[in-house]
C-alpha cells in the first residue's frame, strides 16, 4: 500500500503556513523534521494502513476533491498534466483584512501544473455566496487577491530583468506601470494595499511560494487563470456563471457524504 505522499505535502503547507503566522519557531522547526521524516516512509511499509477522518465544510471538501478529484478536476480544465507532475497550496495564507496593510487573504489553492497556474476559491452548495442573475459573485477583497497575486508573478516571480532585491519590487510597485493594485470595497472608494518591507513575515511567505513556483516552472513563464471550483451535491454551475475571467469547475461531492460529514481516507504508518 502506498504512501500518501501528496496529502501529507498539503498539510505540510498548511500546518506550517498556521506555524509561522503565530511566529513559534522553535515547534515549526520540530514540525519541519517530523513532516521530513513522515515524507521519507518506504511505499513498501507493510505497516501502512488506511485511516478515515471525517470533517465538514468548505475547507473539508476542498482538501477532499484536490485528493480524490484531481485527475478530474484538471480535465474540465482542459490540462493533460499527469496528477503526479502536479504540485498545490493548500490554503496558502498572504495575511488576513487589515485596512492600509500589504494582506491580500487566503488562496483555497493554487495548482500548480505543466501547463499553467490556476488560483482557486472554492465554493460549495452551501456557502454564504448565492446566484445573482445567473452569476455566482465573489466579493472584492476575493478577487483582489487574484489580483495582487498575478501582479506578483509578474513583477517578482517571472520579471524581466529579474529583480533581486526586494527594495526594487516596492519601488516598481510605486513607480512602474502596472503599479500595485488597489482595492475596491464598494466600486467607488479605493484602498491603498502597499509591497510589505521585506522583513515581515507576509514578504517571506510570498518569497517562499513565489521561489517554488519558479523552480516549477523554469525559466518559462506559465499562464495564470483564475479557477472557481464548484463542490456540490445535486446540480452544478453553468461554465458562464462564475466572475468574468474565472474557469467554473464542478465536482459533485455526493460520494464524499456520511450523512452532513465529508469522509476522507489518509493513508498512515501503524506502530
Amino acid at each position: 500500500m502506498a504512501v500518501d505522499f501528496k496529502l501529507l505535502e498539503l498539510l505540510a503547507v498548511d500546518l506550517l503556513g498556521e506555524l509561522k503566522a503565530s511566529h513559534t519557531a522553535g515547534m515549526l522547526l520540530r514540525v519541519k523534521i517530523i513532516i521530513s521524516l513522515n515524507l521519507q516512509l518506504s511505499v513498501n511499509d507493510k505497516k501502512v494502513n488506511s485511516m478515515k477522518v471525517y470533517a465538514y465544510g468548505e475547507d473539508a471538501l476542498t482538501l477532499w476533491a484536490i485528493k480524490n478529484r484531481l485527475s478530474e478536476i484538471l480535465g474540465k480544465l482542459g490540462d493533460e498534466t499527469k496528477v503526479d507532475e502536479c504540485k498545490i497550496f493548500f490554503r496558502p495564507s498572504f495575511g488576513r483584512g487589515g485596512k492600509g496593510t500589504s494582506n491580500f487573504g487566503e488562496f483555497d489553492f493554487i495548482l500548480l501544473t505543466g501547463k499553467a497556474i490556476y488560483l482557486g476559491e472554492s465554493k460549495w452548495d452551501g456557502s454564504s455566496e448565492k446566484l445573482k442573475d445567473g452569476l455566482l459573485e465573489l466579493r472584492p477583497e476575493q478577487l483582489f487577491r487574484h489580483n495582487v497575486f498575478k501582479w506578483y508573478i509578474n513583477n517578482w516571480t517571472f520579471a524581466c530583468p529579474q529583480l533581486t532585491d526586494w527594495k526594487d519590487l516596492i519601488h516598481a510597485s510605486k513607480n512602474r506601470e502596472p503599479k500595485f493594485p488597489k482595492l475596491e470595497p464598494n466600486g467607488n472608494e479605493q484602498e491603498d494595499k502597499t509591497v510589505p518591507s521585506e522583513d515581515k513575515l507576509l514578504a517571506s511567505n510570498i518569497k517562499t511560494v513565489s521561489d517554488i513556483i519558479s523552480k516549477h516552472f523554469g525559466s518559462s513563464k506559465p499562464a495564470v487563470i483564475n479557477v472557481l471550483l464548484y463542490l456540490h451535491n445535486g446540480e452544478g454551475l453553468k461554465e458562464d456563471s462564475g466572475p468574468n475571467d474565472f474557469k467554473v469547475v464542478n465536482i459533485n461531492y455526493t460520494d464524499a457524504l456520511k450523512d452532513n460529514l465529508i469522509e476522507i481516507e489518509l493513508q498512515v504508518k501503524a506502530k
